[in-house]
């Protein structure tokens, strides 16, 4: 034999849905992009040709799309765990595991002027917002004769700027470095993050929709400080560690959070060949280019002691 079968899964990715909820005139939905994967009771297909265990991934799509049709469900998360399970019960001699990953598209209601010529927020005309989207993860597994559910929701491509208090000085000097030293620029950033769930908030069906709003404005608030003063930024690595000890702080139903935090730079633009000084009447720089690449990468995870967790 020259090889044996290790780890092994199979399921359906790319599978889009909107969820329509009417209530009278007044509409609303959710978004999404799935993707379920399960493990368990197919080694046989791989080794001996065997697919009489295969739930096929046609049939893991169309299951997505009755399990929506079935259930009502406020989140991602809900709608996620109730997936999960299912192909637990419903599979109980093949499936041990269930890992399920949902993409949620945004969208914000257009605001314009109802029949009586009052503003209004429209009851079923939508705008998509991006780039950014929520995401969740949850996995649920056979655990002796328990069912072991865990959630992780996140923000990707959420993007912030400040265009003044930040720094970055003191900083590792060597023959190849090329930076100065700076105690005011413009800081930019993409955050991608992902927090998780503790057992006991899970176990409480909690309103998820409204405990990520506080996840995301917390994020915020902790990156841009006092509307009036802002908080000044020695890096962005202090940053995005005030940011996620700020949340634990404020969320205890979180046990941790991985953010990425590229560091997307703005240039002041060299207009000294035109005979033009780029500063404006605080004799600073007012004209900048924005550049995505090459940009800087700082990546860390936030989590409380383990003794300190619901």
């Amino acid at each position: 034999m020259s090889g044996f079968l290790g780890a092994n899964c199979h399921g359906k990715g790319g599978v889009r849905l909107l969820k329509l909820h009417r209530q009278g005139d007044h509409h609303d939905f959710i978004q999404l992009t799935a993707q379920i994967l399960l493990t368990g009771g197919v080694d046989e297909a791989f080794t001996k040709a065997d697919n009489r265990n295969i739930v096929a991934t046609d049939t893991v799509k169309n299951t997505v799309y009755i399990l929506a049709r079935r259930h009502q469900f406020a989140s991602i998360e809900e709608f996620g765990i109730i997936i999960a399970k299912h192909f637990l019960a419903q599979y109980p001699a093949i499936v041990t595991k269930v890992d399920v990953q949902l993409v949620k598209d945004l969208w914000t209601r257009v605001v314009n002027k109802d029949s009586h010529g009052r503003i209004a927020q429209h009851n079923h005309a939508f705008i998509k917002v991006g780039p950014q989207t929520t995401h969740t993860h949850i996995v649920a597994e056979k655990v002796g004769g328990s069912v072991v559910v865990s959630v992780r929701s996140g923000i990707r491509s959420l993007i912030l700027l400040k265009t003044t208090q930040s720094g970055f000085e003191n900083f590792h000097r060597d023959e190849f470095r090329a930076l100065g030293d700076t105690n005011d620029r413009l800081v930019g950033t993409s955050v991608d993050g992902e927090w998780s769930f503790s057992a006991a908030t899970i176990a409480s069906r909690p309103d998820y929709e409204a405990l990520n709003k506080t996840v995301l404005d917390t994020l915020i608030d902790e990156f841009a400080g006092p509307a009036d003063k802002g908080v000044y930024s020695v890096s962005v690595q202090q940053t995005l560690y005030d940011m996620g000890t700020g949340l634990l702080a404020k969320v205890p139903g979180v046990d941790k959070i991985e953010l990425y935090m590229p560091n997307i730079h703005n240039i002041p633009v060299d207009l000294s060949k035109f005979r033009i000084e780029n500063k404006d009447h605080s004799g600073k720089p007012d004209i900048f280019l924005p550049m995505d690449d090459p940009h800087g990468m700082i990546k860390a995870i936030i989590e409380r002691p383990r003794g300190a967790r619901l």
